[in-house]
């Protein structure tokens, strides 16, 4: 610091002004055209939305701390001290905002790992929705009852993230409980003819009835499905709807496992 204020008090002359005007308009020029072609090479690569526009406010930075001390330099001032300002200034930042860097590191993460994307239905650290955005410091979940949360980019990055879209198909599993003096045959022939009379069912793999455990008073079984990922709700509402009342019309009493 000091030595720059001794520059400031010697005075520059007339001609290294110019010379630095000119490197000035000259840095800014070429900055331009650098900043537009990295901005068409983001374009025409796959990044995130979000990573492509960090990408460029970051050059954009670099261009202008590389501007002034070409600048500085020809006009004289200590580049050395230039960059240790630079320093010790990036240091104060980043302990001041350390928070919000380490949801940008999260981010940047998150937009280069790629674990989910925009209208992807996830769940992260206890807590599910689809995937509306991803900025740099955090990701918004729309909930399915319409509430829009917005978990940290840190918190993601080091939580284990279930995607249940990238598969083009879920399973539905239909849990329920049919006491012992009912047989399993019996309890198969009412409800899997039931699930293949359903459109949005897929037949590859088949529906299928598996007992999942012997209880005191009740077997418990589980009716399970396969649908299109789009189509996992729906099909997972219309089999509530329609298996219990199935079970009691062929004379099964549902029971406790």
């Amino acid at each position: 610091m000091e030595r720059i204020a001794a520059w400031f008090r010697g005075g520059v002359p007339w001609e290294t002004l110019g010379v630095a005007l000119l490197l000035l308009i000259g840095c800014i020029l070429a900055g331009r055209i650098l900043l537009r072609t990295l901005a068409r090479l983001l374009e025409r690569s796959r990044l995130e939305r979000g990573l492509s526009r960090f990408v460029q406010q970051a050059a954009r930075v670099i261009v202008w701390l590389i501007t002034v001390m070409i600048v500085g330099d020809s006009l004289g001032v200590p580049v050395t001290s230039l960059v240790a300002l630079f320093s010790v200034a990036g240091l104060a930042v980043s302990l001041a905002v350390q928070s919000s860097l380490s949801n940008l590191a999260g981010g940047l993460m998150v937009m280069t790992n790629k674990p989910f994307s925009a209208d992807d239905y996830i769940e992260v650290s206890g807590m599910g929705g689809t995937v509306r955005e991803v900025t740099l410091f955090y990701t918004k979940l729309l909930t399915d009852d319409g509430k829009e949360i917005f978990v940290p980019n840190s918190e993601i990055a080091g939580a284990k993230i279930v995607n249940f879209t990238r598969s083009p198909r879920r399973r539905v599993d239909i849990d329920f409980s049919v006491g012992y003096g009912v047989a399993f045959e019996r309890v198969r022939q009412c409800v899997l003819p039931l699930a293949r009379q359903m459109d949005r069912v897929l037949d590859d793999p088949a529906p299928a009835l598996v007992t999942v455990r012997y209880g005191p008073s009740a077997v418990d079984y589980s009716l399970r499905v396969y649908a299109a990922t789009a189509d996992y709700g729906a099909v997972r509402a219309a089999l509530m709807e329609r298996v219990r009342p199935a079970l009691e019309g062929a004379g099964i009493s549902l029971g406790n496992g």
